[in-house]
């Protein structure tokens, strides 16, 4: 129940739980991929430019990605409730991406009376829509960002198994990632145009965040106790727990 903190979780229900999660990582990642790809494909009407725009979007993706990251993993170290906050990242991302494609084309008057009053160069100019349309760009990229260590503090149980989890997670995320930029360049872009692709992606992060909170839920604020599950199976049986085994138990499936 919600409010508990602790939640005594046997080990197979810990490794559904995990699977799900991974598996809303990997819609997630998709769902950041396919938004990278249109944004590029909406930025050309605004910097009309291929190259600038993909620029603007790969400094925008990447800085917040960075960005997220560093904040996430500050602010996730004093909460206990890592898969509320990750419904809560995914569902900003996909309502905050949901009016993007509105919001963008939205700046036009801003750089049409910039440019009349200033008659700025080119490059100049380029440089000040860069600024605009990178802002806008910056902040669900942050969101996206934080939900890698904020799952890293989900699926971490102790500081002697961080490389396997962490890199799990990766990993799926980027397989995700790699589905979603195939999927949006090849598929969602030429069948349904920028905008319904967008609306695609924004679908898929509402899926990952309904998910999450959903099990956050059904477990509590609590993050899942396995030491205390593991030493009643010890009493149990009889056998003693090897450190292999016991390692296992505390990662991820």
């Amino acid at each position: 129940m919600p409010g508990s903190s602790t939640v005594r979780m046997p080990v197979a229900s810990f490794q559904t739980v995990g699977t799900v999660v991974l598996c809303a990582f990997f819609v997630s990642g998709a769902g950041g991929l396919i938004h990278e790809v249109a944004w590029t494909r909406l930025l050309r009407l605004v910097m009309g430019n291929t190259i600038f725009s993909i620029t603007t979007v790969l400094c925008a993706f990447m800085g917040g990605l960075a960005l997220g990251s560093y904040l996430g993993g500050r602010f996730i170290d004093k909460r206990k409730d890592p898969l509320r906050i990750f419904a809560i990242l995914e569902g900003t991302v996909a309502l905050y991406c949901f009016f993007l494609p509105w919001l963008i084309p939205a700046a036009e008057p801003i750089y049409r009376l910039i440019y009349q009053n200033t008659h700025t160069s080119f490059y100049l100019f380029s440089l000040i829509k860069f600024i605009f349309s990178g802002t806008l760009l910056l902040v669900p990229a942050t969101f996206m960002g934080a939900t890698l260590p904020v799952l890293v503090r989900f699926f971490v149980r102790s500081m002697d198994n961080v490389g396997y989890p962490v890199g799990t997670l990766y990993a799926v995320n980027t397989f995700g990632a790699v589905l979603g930029g195939s999927a949006a360049g090849f598929l969602l872009i030429p069948n349904l145009g920028v905008t319904m692709t967008i609306r695609m992606a924004c679908l898929l992060n509402a899926t990952a965040a309904a998910a999450c909170y959903y099990l956050y839920l059904r477990i509590g604020t609590g993050l899942p106790e396995l030491v205390p599950v593991r030493d009643e199976i010890q009493e149990k049986t009889g056998k003693k727990i090897t450190k292999k085994k016991k390692r296992k138990l505390e990662t991820v499936p």
